[in-house]
């Protein structure tokens, strides 16, 4: 799957609008209502903390000359308070500076808090919600897409996602709102001073803003790509250890790891210099205008005694006002940063949804009735429309009961057979009739719950060999009789019991402390487990030798003559007990007759 490709037109405009747009409408409704309550904490805390600007004016006032005339509300709150002293005009001021500042630094606490439990609240929802949506995906969709590309989009990029995106854009808001509301009052005191100011550092950040945003973007593209063949190298360096030792090969792994390694954090490093750079800039600037405002009272408006409340003012609005330019710098930094990790996260939750039955699994689903025929109908598949048919006007049929076997030269369509008959392709012409009815989405999931697979390889957890007998149901939900049972069936019971954990003993990743036959024999005790009627053993035996395949078949020849097995396979020998063989070559059924028959005619 290219993302790249899918989000280009999408990575443009300075602030990606529209994809912010798409992300609100996938956050649920539960966050949306908790992010309108964060506004108006936002709305809170900006007035908390232009009040805490405003309060040092009588404040700076009583300590510097005591002299309130020059305000009418302040004389009025004198005379209503009754203060007889300039020591209680001291208390007094001192304590609502004070309270003023506490007051705006709890808020801006409880607002932090807010908004960081919030923003990983939501990536929670928004990472579990890409992955419901992945795994419920048809099979197809599954073989056409990377799964490094898929882990990184659930992981990495959703964490991109927290912190380049959901903060730095509550930041954002916070910031302008912030900005908005001391300009406005520094303004009011001091209108040509504010504004010269104000705009100055506006033009300054806007100015970085330009010229770094095509480097930002470019190197969010970077780091979207990057982390992805990060994921890939470990998933195939630590997937294919045992060639790789045995080749000697590990360099070639260390260097795509550190080739992908060092672009990605190169990127990450830049943006994040880029970000903060303007910081130091901005504070000399800052702090060259105070320095130039205590000389210019000085010298032209009767002395700096006189003028420290509007320095005072000033001074804390410009302690305020310039980290805030710079927090809204770095989200609006972060962001665009973040711009192809968002993309390609909602590309994911773009995914169509599909029905999700909780806590269902084949031993609680209802299943579709089979008791006599199971019937293939003028069946055809390809993948895609531009390409041949694997078959074609296939048709067949077979009693409940039967054992079939189904061989074919390699690339004859056996596989992609089983994976029709397991609903996990849809036919591309023709149908699959259960007792008569066909095999629809409708119906599907019955279908399902009949059947399982056996592969050439089974898929092993790295849990208790308990926990991959009974592979999707909760570990405090295993029937352990059932469990010996299986075992028993599969002949394995005996090795089991041997182990110092017996049913609890782990097996290693992908079950590599164990053989291959006795990977082969888990299979077959899992598909015991699930009470399938439908077996369908896809060259279960094909890595095994001689001997340990006899035995794994002898398994096999364990189940009820009631249930159906198809076994799929290259060795005439696996198949000598089958009822039925059905031989594919050239997209067609060449032969179909017993075993005997085959072996005259071939």
């Amino acid at each position: 799957m290219n993302l790249d490709k899918l989000v280009k037109p999408l990575r443009s405009s300075v602030i990606p609008l529209s994809s912010i747009a798409r992300l609100w409408f996938f956050i649920p409704k539960q966050q949306k209502q908790k992010l309108f309550l964060t506004f108006f904490l936002m709305t809170v805390v900006s007035l908390l903390e232009i009040f805490s600007i405003g309060a040092i004016i009588p404040f700076l006032t009583v300590v510097s000359s005591g002299d309130l005339s020059s305000s009418q509300v302040l004389l009025s709150l004198i005379n209503f308070l009754s203060f007889s002293s300039n020591k209680d005009l001291l208390v007094f001021f001192t304590g609502v500076f004070c309270l003023a500042i506490v007051l705006s630094s709890f808020s801006k606490f409880l607002l932090l808090k807010l908004n960081t439990t919030l923003s990983f609240k939501i990536g929670s929802e928004i990472s579990k919600e890409i992955y419901s949506k992945v795994l419920y995906q048809p099979y197809q969709n599954h073989t056409s897409q990377n799964s490094s590309e898929i882990i990184n989009t659930i992981t990495f990029k959703v964490n991109a996602l927290i912190y380049n995106i959901i903060l730095p854009s509550l930041a954002l808001i916070n910031a302008i709102l912030l900005l908005s509301l001391i300009f406005l009052s520094l303004f009011y005191f001091k209108s040509f001073i504010s504004l010269f100011t104000f705009l100055a550092c506006g033009i300054i950040y806007t100015f970085i803003t330009y010229k770094t945003k095509s480097v930002k973007i470019s190197n969010s593209k970077i780091v979207a790509n990057e982390s992805t063949k990060l994921i890939k190298a470990l998933q195939e360096g630590l997937g294919g250890i045992r060639d790789i030792l045995l080749d000697n090969s590990q360099w070639i792994y260390c260097l795509i790891y550190e080739n992908a390694q060092t672009k990605l954090r190169d990127a990450q490093a830049q943006n994040q210099i880029i970000a903060q750079s303007p910081r130091f800039f901005i504070e000399t600037f800052g702090v060259i205008v105070i320095a130039s405002l205590v000389f210019y009272f000085s010298t032209t408006q009767g002395g700096v005694i006189g003028s420290i409340p509007i320095l005072g003012v000033l001074a804390l609005g410009a302690q305020r006002l310039l980290p805030l330019m710079q927090q809204a710098y770095v989200a609006l930094s972060s962001i665009q940063g973040g711009q192809a990790s968002l993309d390609d996260v909602l590309i994911l939750l773009n995914l169509p949804s599909a029905k999700i039955l909780e806590n269902s699994n084949s031993n609680t689903r209802k299943k579709i009735s089979f008791s006599k025929e199971l019937a293939i109908e003028n069946l055809g598949f390809r993948f895609t429309q531009n390409q041949e048919f694997i078959f074609k006007d296939l048709n067949f049929s077979i009693k409940k009961g039967s054992r079939i076997g189904i061989i074919g030269k390699t690339g004859s369509g056996k596989t992609t057979l089983m994976d029709i008959l397991m609903g996990l392709l849809k036919p591309t012409i023709g149908s699959i009739l259960v007792d008569g009815k066909k095999i629809s989405n409708k119906n599907m999931s019955a279908w399902q719950a009949r059947i399982a697979h056996v592969p050439q390889f089974i898929y092993l957890t790295d849990g208790s060999i308990a926990e991959n007998i009974a592979f999707g149901v909760s570990s405090t939900k295993i029937n352990y009789e059932k469990i010996k049972l299986c075992l028993e069936r599969a002949k394995l019971l005996d090795f089991v019991n041997k182990l110092p954990d017996k049913y609890q003993t782990i097996v290693g990743e992908r079950g590599i402390k164990l053989s291959g036959g006795q990977r082969q024999r888990i299979g077959i005790a899992r598909a015991f487990y699930k009470n399938a009627d439908v077996l369908i053993f896809d060259e279960a035996t094909s890595s095994l030798d001689s001997a340990t395949e006899e035995s794994v078949m002898s398994s096999i020849e364990a189940f009820d003559i009631d249930i159906t097995i198809f076994i799929v396979a290259h060795r005439m020998s696996t198949l000598k007990k089958c009822d039925q063989i059905i031989e594919i070559s050239g997209g067609q059924v060449t032969f179909k007759g017993n075993y005997n028959k085959f072996i005259k005619s071939h």
